[in-house]
């Protein structure tokens, strides 16, 4: 059966609230300006909302308005909603009634800058080429469609408000927008039928709606709770310099420590010269000083004896002369030449530690966390200063070049936070956030932000937090079909204790009896061991090399190799899966215009997983060892390990999150009782009054029920695994417990 198609596009004022363009949520800042609805039987529904005050004023109208209202039409009979980059348009009438009603009878969504991305396995975002980003645009001009008309565009560029453009002018270019979208959707849906997408993407689609519902409803802040944090940062980091500064060896006055210079940090921590600027005299050709001139008067003598004139007015009177000599009251001539002082070494750094500066180390974080484990007072004083400036800036308010940034600026006058969830934006297909970055919160283990994310409902609410365990482990065992894999994570395997129970430090101990050292009895030298490998944990599995894994671990090199390979034994079919898919990626190889940082023509392969998501894969410059064999670009054999399971469990969130929004919208989310604010990685952010509390289970339950679904979808595979969640709730998201 055909589906009915309705493509919409909405126009407003062109500018920003909050950090967000075109913000719907501005209090009238930004209005709606126009709106327009293309049905696939030719059937175009527009409005103009731009109207002109007594004053000679031209404004748009505010979300909720009667003009907003009847803006929108009847949607009945309607299956899919298309729109590009639809979720901004969605914004504007989220909660309209007609929207709503048809949400809840099922009718679904089609954005064609999602669908493009995914159909190019997440290709066309790249900035390297910028004619490749999937705007309408560009789009229109690479598939052939209608194009665009760019003189609204040229407009805005010029700083011409959308309400001050000619009628006429922004219904054509609103109307053009329309057209091409639907000739894109079509195309679109043809593609994903030959490429076996269509399902997949359609799956997706649906967590766009429960983020749409997200940023609609955002994130409560309390600012007093953040306003306190921030005062006792800003005191902290206050100390913390003044602390740093005693690890400084005595400098010259002119020479001023730079803690952000690359320079200065590395002659600091690996011995080198620090340049400064200090004022030295000039020196003539003999080695003299030189000084300035000045004109001076003296008396004429000879022979001992004062010349006197002989007559005249100044009869008597010694005769002078102006004489220019040094200015030695003023002192030499000096200028500022450039100065070093030597700095001893504080400890050895590594070889892959070079920057590409001449005598320059590189001072990066992970070069930092390295050296933390090498017990170097400054290196945990510098770390900790370093993440306290970047929690300020990024999730309190500080000044940075005269503009006031981080998390706070945008919060609204209500207290609320609209973030951006973006699904266009990272290789895998996983979701991205930003403006500001909500899925990159410090731990409670480093940071207090988390206590200022509070429940809308006072004290009738609370925060949810439903997170899928192992989720990325759980699709590496689905994917690779290794038994032991799976059969470990049925049985609960603490992968830490399973990775020190195959290291050479748990001396002959089986898994069992590490796990009960380190988790049953808790005895101090295991836990510690425990804690020593977990870089190696996380470190394999993103492609750490040996000598690297060997620093962040403190282990001998040939320990981590003994462990790896005693980790293939016992799960051969993980390894075994990810060699074929890199085989399998370097047979697809296709020259390309992308070039790596040297200048070498990069190559692309591609790689299709289970679910008919397609990855794809840029060569980069090859490591030294294969540039001496003449193989100058290689691809990472990290990024072809790691995609599919990262993607697979941002796909498996993704489409739990669309059927969660479902179970709410089917529901009335509980009388608004029952709120989706927010998604972190694998897990899930709820607001929800206390009344409904005992919808825990059944949330935690619709994201648990992976199986089935994927089965029902792609059989090819063995979906028999567990996906467990575990809920916590709490009155933040600082003091969770479990449910």
């Amino acid at each position: 059966m055909n589906e009915i198609i309705c493509v919409f596009d909405v126009e407003t004022t062109y500018g920003t609230h909050l950090g967000r363009k075109g913000s719907p949520f501005s209090d009238g800042e930004v209005n709606l300006c126009s709106s327009g609805f293309l049905f696939d039987d030719g059937t175009y529904s527009a409005s103009y909302l731009v109207s002109e005050d007594a004053e000679g004023v031209r404004q748009g109208v505010a979300r909720g308005s009667r003009e907003w209202a009847e803006s929108f039409p009847d949607l009945t009979g309607v299956d899919l909603l298309v729109g590009h980059n639809i979720k901004f348009d969605l914004l504007w009438y989220w909660r309209h009634p007609e929207l709503e009603s048809f949400l809840a009878r099922g009718g679904r969504v089609w954005d064609t800058a999602y669908a493009e991305y995914l159909l190019s396995g997440q290709f066309y975002h790249l900035a390297q080429l910028p004619h490749l980003t999937p705007s309408l645009a560009n789009i229109a001009k690479r598939r052939g469609l209608t194009h665009k008309l760019d003189v609204v565009a040229a407009m805005w560029d010029q700083g011409i408000r959308t309400e001050d453009i000619n009628e006429d002018v922004l219904m054509e270019y609103l109307a053009g927008d329309c057209t091409t979208t639907m000739e894109l959707v079509k195309a679109q849906m043809a593609q994903a039928d030959r490429q076996r997408q269509r399902h997949m993407i359609e799956g997706r689609m649906e967590g766009l709606l429960a983020t749409t519902e997200m940023e609609f409803n955002g994130l409560l802040i309390d600012l007093d709770e953040a306003t306190r944090q921030q005062t006792e940062l800003e005191e902290q980091i206050e100390a913390l310099r003044e602390q740093l500064s005693v690890h400084v060896p005595a400098l010259p006055a002119e020479a001023e420590f730079n803690w952000n210079s690359t320079a200065h940090l590395s002659a600091l921590l690996f011995g080198g010269k620090i340049k400064y600027k200090a004022k030295m005299p000039i020196l003539d050709e003999n080695g003299d000083y030189t000084y300035y001139q000045t004109k001076v008067q003296k008396e004429l003598w000879q022979n001992g004896k004062p010349l006197r004139y002989k007559g005249g007015k100044n009869k008597g009177k010694i005769k002078t002369k102006m004489f220019t000599v040094p200015d030695v009251e003023r002192g030499p001539k000096e200028r500022y030449e450039e100065m070093y002082v030597e700095l001893p070494r504080m400890t050895q750094p590594h070889h892959a530690w070079k920057a590409a500066a001449d005598g320059q180390w590189s001072t990066a974080s992970k070069v930092l966390e390295v050296l933390e484990k090498r017990d170097i007072p400054l290196v945990a004083d510098l770390l900790a200063l370093r993440r306290a400036e970047k929690d300020l800036g990024t999730y309190y308010r500080r000044e940075y070049k005269g503009k006031m940034t981080g998390m706070l600026t945008m919060v609204n006058h209500e207290g609320y936070l609209h973030h951006n969830l973006n699904h266009t934006m990272t290789l895998t297909g996983r979701l991205s956030s930003s403006k500001p970055n909500l899925q990159n919160l410090p731990g409670p283990d480093k940071s207090q932000i988390r206590k200022a994310f509070i429940s809308r409902f006072g004290k009738d609410g609370f925060v949810a937090e439903i997170d899928y365990s192992q989720l990325e482990v759980v699709c590496k065992g689905v994917l690779s079909g290794d038994k032991n894999l799976l059969q470990a994570l049925v049985d609960g395997v603490c992968f830490h204790c399973d990775w020190l129970s195959l290291s050479p430090l748990a001396q002959g101990k089986s898994y069992e009896e590490v796990f009960r050292l380190c988790k049953v009895e808790h005895d101090p030298a295991w836990v510690a061991k425990r804690k020593q490998i977990k870089p190696l944990t996380f470190g394999e599995a993103y492609g750490a090399g040996v000598t690297s894994l060997a620093e962040s671990t403190g282990m001998a090199a040939e320990d981590v190799v003994a462990a790896i390979e005693a980790r293939k034994l016992k799960y051969p079919d993980m390894y075994a899966y990810d060699e074929a898919n890199i085989a399998a990626v370097k047979d697809s190889r296709r020259p390309s215009q992308l070039r790596t940082p040297n200048g070498m023509q990069a190559g692309i392969g591609y790689l299709r997983t289970a679910t008919d998501t397609i990855y794809h894969f840029v060569e980069g410059d090859s490591p030294d060892w294969m540039q001496h064999k003449g193989i100058m670009t290689s691809f990472t054999p990290t990024t072809i390990k790691n995609f599919p399971s990262q993607g697979l469990g941002g796909e498996i969130m993704q489409v739990a999150l669309g059927r969660l929004f479902r179970w709410l919208i089917k529901n009335r989310r509980f009388n608004d009782q029952v709120l989706l604010i927010n998604t972190v990685h694998d897990c899930c952010w709820l607001d929800m009054h206390e009344s409904c509390r005992y919808l825990i289970p059944k949330i935690s339950a619709i994201m648990e029920n992976v199986s089935p679904y994927f089965t029902a979808h792609y059989p090819g595979v063995n979906w028999t695994a567990d996906f467990p969640v575990e809920a916590e709730v709490g009155p933040n998201f600082y003091e969770l417990e479990n449910y």
